[in-house]
């Protein structure tokens, strides 16, 4: 019998890795920076053309800065810029997915012109998300707008963009024709120059969503009166007017507007919403002047009645039951899930109850009674009160307003009297309550932390003493509803 040989085929110095089709490659290429990716196309031909495929471009200084650190500072700022110059070459007709683009420009005094047209190349690059971050990562919260970087002008910007995310600059709306296929705007740190946020709209027409983070407003308040546009999610956070104080009042006009995110202070002034028919979804957190908080309150109240979904912050709440805490002018009969932050239990509660009795339809409720930092002092007195008064009387607990409740959480609960009330209060009213989760282990997990901190001793024992109780006294607890869990986390 003639035997059988089996051949062996050595793989020594084969590239399989460069046989894999360009898809797959191009998604490894992904993987790593993209400075690394393009330097692939060094190898070969093949991956010469693959390093031209890239959907994303990241290119971000600090990054570069850290791989190619050699030379004097001038001479990486300058390598930095050459490295831009030749990727937008690469990529002159080439369409993008997205393009990011980070440095910071305080840095580039001396190359200013090249800078601008490298942005404006940026602008003109056939590109679905551009991304703009000239923002040193310290200022990210203590913009300083005055040395801010203002964009350059750019009276066509390729069409296809459709979002714009812009960091740590200044913005002027009428150096653009217009952002035709724009549907989403993010700016964090930008102050608008000249213009209003209204010019910066009727720029877009297609824009969908408006987010401002932290921006400057060329104006002592804000108004948004753009009945004609198809704006559907708005947020405005910590922004501010001329000389960077806080707005007057804003005035927010939008017909199709779904949802709203509203946070900030006022100097003498309200918010006001008008044609909200059709908004949904709003969080507000807002501080007035104390000798009209309880008349703003309502009156934004009144605008917010077709809301399903309804976010608001202790300062908010603390002037609810002003009027006697029974109920508000105008009940929200659409309202389905309401979520509240407090500050003061004790005061705040009161005002939650106010608006609980004011939503006979609600559904769903989420609690934080200890959301924000506390004092040395308040942490001591939660810790070892001896005796606590209850706020609410029995005529102002609610009894319809929470009767269609079905699932309700409430966060770093501690077991303060005036908390404990609370609970079985509502329990015995939700009579079609299926859930109520309680978190209470890492509210005292942190109470061990800040206790040690202050004092330097362990208060471990005492506290865990304290948590039995409160676990005890949250079991014993019966609800009206006989499908209701109490889920303990």
């Amino acid at each position: 019998m003639e035997k059988k040989t089996r051949k062996i085929v050595r793989t020594d110095g084969i590239d399989r890795v460069s046989n894999l089709p360009d898809d797959v490659l191009v998604q490894i290429l992904l993987l790593v920076p993209t400075e690394e990716a393009l330097a692939t196309g060094s190898l070969s031909k093949r991956w010469k053309s693959l390093s031209t495929l890239l959907p994303v471009l990241d290119l971000d200084y600090y990054r570069f800065y850290g791989r190619f650190n050699s030379g004097s500072w001038d001479d990486r700022k300058k390598r930095f810029l050459d490295f831009l110059e030749h990727v937008f070459s690469l990529y002159e007709l080439k369409p993008l997915q997205k393009l990011r683009l980070a440095f910071d420009t305080d840095d580039y005094d001396d190359f200013s012109t090249k800078v601008s047209r490298l942005v404006r190349l940026a602008m003109e690059t056939n590109c679905l998300n551009i991304e703009f971050n000239f923002c040193r990562t310290t200022s990210m919260w203590f913009p300083e707008y005055d040395e801010m970087y203002v964009l350059p002008a750019c009276v066509f910007p390729h069409q296809s963009v459709s979002q714009l995310k812009f960091t740590g600059c200044k913005f002027v709306p009428s150096f653009y024709k217009s952002f035709a296929s724009v549907n989403i705007v993010m700016f964090t740190n930008v102050e608008l120059l000249k213009d209003s946020v209204y010019d910066l709209v009727s720029k877009c027409p297609c824009l969908e969503e408006l987010h401002l983070l932290h921006c400057q407003i060329p104006s002592s308040f804000f108004e948004l009166n753009a009945p004609e546009s198809s704006l559907k999610c708005l947020v405005l956070e910590s922004c501010l007017g001329n000389k960077g104080l806080s707005f007057e009042h804003a005035s927010i006009h939008i017909p199709t507007l779904l949802q709203l995110k509203y946070r900030g202070n006022f100097r003498s002034g309200y918010l006001s919403i008008c044609n909200s028919e059709n908004l949904i979804e709003a969080e507000i957190s807002i501080s007035y002047d104390p000798l009209y908080e309880h008349k703003l309150i309502c009156k934004l109240v009144k605008n917010l009645l077709n809301v399903t979904s309804l976010t608001l912050s202790p300062s908010n709440l603390q002037v609810l039951d002003t009027n006697g805490g029974l109920t508000l002018l105008s009940p929200l009969n659409n309202l389905k899930h309401l979520i509240v932050k407090l500050r003061q239990v004790d005061k705040e509660l009161s005002g939650l109850i106010c608006l609980l009795r004011s939503s006979p339809y609600l559904e769903t409720l989420s609690v934080d009674c200890h959301p924000y930092f506390e004092t040395n002092d308040e942490i001591l007195s939660g810790v070892y009160i001896v005796y606590e008064e209850v706020v609410q009387q029995p005529h102002v607990l609610p009894s319809r307003g929470v009767a269609n409740l079905m699932r309700i959480k409430i966060e770093n609960f501690q077991g303060l009297k005036v908390e404990m009330e609370f609970v079985k209060h509502i329990l015995r009213s939700s009579l079609c309550l299926k859930e109520m989760v309680i978190c209470i282990h890492s509210r005292y997990y942190y109470l061990e932390m800040r206790m040690k901190m202050i004092t330097g001793d362990d208060h471990y024992k005492y506290l865990k003493i304290k948590k039995a109780e409160t676990i005890k006294s949250l079991l014993a607890c019966t609800p009206a509803s006989p499908d209701a869990r109490i889920l303990l986390e």
